[in-house]
């Protein structure tokens, strides 16, 4: 069974992100369910977290 979601995101963000997604031939919603399903096998998060750097807030007007 499937449900409907709804997510806020950055318009920016979201356009860059279907643009590498439709390069893999993944909708946006199929892709967000392969992240969910990482996250559900390794029990975490799939990548590292970290403070950003000052140089990385800059970038991302932080």
């Amino acid at each position: 069974m499937k449900i409907q979601t709804s997510v806020r995101v950055e318009n920016t963000l979201c356009d860059k992100a279907r643009t590498v997604f439709s390069k893999f031939g993944l909708s946006f919603g199929v892709a967000v369910n392969i992240f969910l399903g990482k996250v559900v096998i390794v029990k975490a998060l799939p990548f590292e977290l970290s403070i950003p750097s000052v140089e990385l807030k800059k970038k991302l007007k932080m």
